[in-house]
């Protein structure tokens, strides 16, 4: 999954998430909404591993979840292809990683650094 949008205008809906299925070779738009700008991408399994494998080959899986972060939202769904977010939070943020099962460890602007919980985990 990639990200993007207008950083100027982040709070816009649009064309700003698109999935591959082969390795990058074709795209198409996520369908997920509403598609606010996001600096970066967190995909993987959020469970039961804490981060998800790396590779320029990797597939993203339909059972994959989903974080998001940019300037005005962080959303998460549980999967990529998901119809819309099952959380969001309105938060400024830069960056994020999955660190623990169903939570995510993100930073900000003014050295904010927040964990957010993505799903129930005993």
């Amino acid at each position: 999954m990639i990200a993007g949008g207008d950083y100027k205008q982040p709070e816009k809906d649009g064309p700003n998430l698109a999935v591959t299925d082969d390795g990058g070779v074709t795209w198409h738009l996520a369908p997920i909404s509403p598609q606010f700008y996001a600096s970066q991408i967190v995909w993987g399994r959020a469970t039961p591993r804490a981060c998800p494998e790396r590779s320029r080959r990797a597939r993203a899986e339909p059972s994959s979840a989903v974080f998001a972060v940019g300037s005005t939202h962080a959303g998460y769904a549980k999967s990529t292809t998901e119809k819309s977010w099952e959380k969001t939070w309105p938060l400024h943020l830069n960056s994020a990683t999955y660190y623990a099962p169903g939570k995510v460890i993100a930073v900000g602007p003014n050295g904010a650094i927040v964990i957010l919980r993505t799903a129930h985990h005993p």
